[in-house]
């Protein structure tokens, strides 16, 4: 999918990663435990995770399975819920990772150097946002980023294995075929600052057990 953290709003960084953390955690039929279990029955993996500028969703399935696969892969791909008891659990969840990210150096680095070298453009912010972007994410705001980038004219399907191109087009079209397209808002990821000279900058963490370095600038 065309879309990822580049589409969240000031104040809610990390909605995109979120929601899509969402996508296996409930949909219309199915709640989180009967996706992992039919997951394991079907001896399949799902996964779906956001970048930047994209969003997977990976269905890895034998082919003698495939019908079963595709048709939970398209319920979760199409008609997630986001329910509001999971959407607080992983809430929690990223509230006690980003504490944890405070006693990572490779992690303070790796925040520092993205918002330093791409300033306020969209590269430059963390996909998981930080603890205030957490609390402040609600449901409305996953089911508005799924809403408006989950669109057919805004996704690439690639299939790799042992099958036909023709017998896969069948069952692809028969389980999203009736996927509604719209239209998608225009990508803004902004403009980083203008290249300057070399600068050092100390991110000092007192009691710190090692040291990591980024040396880079924008390309």
């Amino acid at each position: 999918i065309k879309g990822g953290g580049e589409t969240d709003e000031a104040g809610k960084l990390g909605t995109a990663t979120l929601a899509t953390s969402l996508l296996k955690e409930g949909t219309t039929t199915r709640n989180s435990l009967q996706i992992a279990d039919q997951e394991a029955f079907l001896g399949v993996d799902i996964f779906a995770g956001s970048g930047w500028d994209a969003t997977t969703v990976q269905l890895h399935t034998p082919t003698a399975q495939l019908d079963s696969a595709l048709a939970l892969f398209a319920d979760i791909a199409l008609h997630p819920a986001f329910p509001a008891n999971e959407l607080e659990r992983l809430r929690q969840t990223r509230l006690t990772s980003l504490l944890q990210v405070k006693d990572r150096a490779p992690e303070i680095a790796n925040r520092a150097y993205a918002a330093i070298v791409y300033g306020g453009a969209a590269y430059g912010r963390p996909l998981t946002g930080d603890e205030a972007s957490a609390k402040a994410i609600q449901q409305a705001d996953v089911r508005r980023f799924y809403d408006t980038y989950f669109r057919p004219n805004n996704a690439t399907l690639l299939v790799v294995g042992d099958v036909k191109p023709d017998d896969v087009e069948r069952r692809v079209r028969a389980t999203f075929g009736a996927w509604e397209r719209r239209d998608i808002p225009p990508a803004s990821y902004g403009q980083p600052p203008a290249a300057k000279g070399t600068t050092i900058y100390l991110v000092d963490k007192p009691g710190a057990a090692q040291s990591s370095f980024r040396i880079g600038g924008v390309g």
